[in-house]
């Protein structure tokens, strides 16, 4: 399962020892991060996964987070996980900075996300 993929991509995909292949620097760091690429959305599908199943215990799978309307049929088929329907993920996406450093998007400093920072598709559209 995806558990087992995360396993095998974190102990062994970056393990180059047991080839007898002449590797450069570039391609050591590109294979670090493909592997650490995967490992992230696998991670991040994991946990919506898991997301979705305590939405689901709680009788609150189905409804969008942000405006407590059911979420359409077709858009669960298509995205089991999804937390909002169409129109306030749109929403979400507009607000959203197009760029953003790593540390915001992962919110690893426990501040907001929407700092503000960064252009956004309104942005764009107004120049």
């Amino acid at each position: 399962g995806v558990q087992e993929q995360i396993q095998f991509l974190a102990s062994n995909s970056l393990n180059t020892e047991k080839y007898d292949i002449p590797r450069d620097n570039g391609t050591d760091d590109f294979d670090r991060d493909s592997a650490l690429s995967i490992l992230s959305t696998e991670q991040n599908a994991l946990f919506e996964i898991s997301e979705a199943e305590r939405r689901l215990k709680q009788g609150a799978y189905g409804v969008c987070e942000e405006c407590n309307v059911p979420i359409g049929m077709n858009r669960l088929e298509a995205l089991p996980f999804a937390r909002m329907c169409v129109q306030c993920q749109q929403k979400i996406e507009e607000r959203r900075p197009r760029f953003q450093p790593l540390g915001s998007t992962l919110n690893l400093t426990g501040e907001s996300r929407s700092t503000g920072e960064g252009r956004t598709a309104a942005d764009d559209q107004a120049e």
